[in-house]
């Protein structure tokens, strides 16, 4: 699902070809750069989810593995026998835990920076629509100003009488 999202979004005409099919009259320069930021947003975040969506995997398909070393650690450390417990095998298996840590650390760490990406990927949005909200009640201001002035600067009508 997500790649062809991604694969849409590919084949998507340019924002050029896009504001040139629209019959309104727009500040064109403002108009282009408010959905090249938008696209851009978009752009990171199909970036982020998919590196998410693969960090997820990858964790997910070492976890079998992850779970079955320490089955087997657990078990040697465990057991009677006199070969698994020479101090060459037991420095083996505190390796190996050690190991086994710095993985399950090291995945905290990419689900972290994960959060974190998505954290301020919504923070820009709202940050970019919170900038257009405030570009759009300018312009409107502008508008209603110039209104007013245009409006001011016309004759008076001649008061309609009746004959």
């Amino acid at each position: 699902m997500g790649q062809a999202h991604v694969e849409n979004f590919d084949r998507a005409a340019p924002i050029e070809e896009q504001i040139a099919r629209l019959d309104v009259a727009v500040d064109q320069a403002g108009f282009m750069g408010s959905l090249q930021a938008q696209r851009g947003v978009l752009e990171l975040q199909d970036a982020a989810n998919i590196q998410s969506l693969r960090t997820i995997g990858d964790i997910r398909s070492r976890s079998q593995l992850i779970e079955a070393m320490l089955k087997r650690l657990e078990d040697d450390s465990l057991s009677p026998d006199a070969r698994l417990n020479t101090q060459v095998a037991v420095l083996n298996k505190i390796n190996a835990a050690n190991v086994v840590l710095a993985r399950s650390v090291q995945d905290t760490n990419k689900l972290l920076l994960q959060l974190l990406e998505q954290t301020t990927q919504k923070t820009a949005q709202e940050r970019s629509q919170q900038g257009q909200l405030l570009n759009d009640a300018i312009r409107a201001r502008q508008i209603t100003e110039q209104s007013f002035t245009e409006l001011q600067r016309q004759t008076p009508p001649r008061p309609f009488r009746l004959p």
